[in-house]
């Protein structure tokens, strides 16, 4: 219970957003809910938080005024994002994603490198055992893991889907 409302106080602080919590009779919190003064509540203050699925920096659901709490995402334009691949394998901060084709060979390699860059892990990232079978979630979660993506378009537009997750291979 503890961990949970440190969870929401951070995430509400994060976003700029004001907690009140009423004082329950036996000196706990009753209830806590989040006051959006106006529509400009908004976690832009933060930047944008960087979206497992498809690799993308995402403001979507980053505002107070949807009363949900901010997916833990890590956050964009952090030193993860120009890490070359060797770095970003040995930083407990960031994970490493590659083409899908290009990395397990099946397929057609397209990507001029199977690297496809480095990113960071999500905010409550902990390191696990076996990344094998994780959706793109939970692979976002450890340092341990690598994402395989590959890119689907439709008409002029393009963009990253997240296919596999893999033990991080040094």
């Amino acid at each position: 219970m503890m961990l949970r409302l440190v969870w929401v106080l951070g995430s509400v602080a994060l976003a700029g957003c004001a907690l009140f919590a009423n004082e329950a009779a036996d000196g706990g919190l009753a209830d806590a809910t989040i006051d959006t003064p106006n529509s400009e509540c908004d976690a832009r203050a933060i930047g944008p938080l960087l979206n497992p699925q498809t690799l993308e920096c995402d403001f979507a659901g980053n505002s107070c005024s949807s009363r949900a709490p901010l997916p833990p995402w890590g956050r964009c334009g952090g030193p993860c994002d120009t890490m070359p691949e060797m770095e970003c394998l040995s930083a407990a901060e960031c994970r490493a994603a590659y083409d899908h084709a290009c990395f397990t060979g099946e397929g057609e390699c397209t990507a001029l490198t199977p690297f496809l860059g480095c990113f960071p892990i999500s905010q409550f990232g902990t390191p696990t055992q076996d990344c094998v079978g994780l959706d793109s979630w939970g692979c976002s979660n450890s340092a341990d893991c690598i994402a395989l993506h590959t890119t689907v378009c439709s008409g002029d537009q393009c963009w990253r889907e997240f296919v596999a997750c893999e033990n991080e291979r040094r």
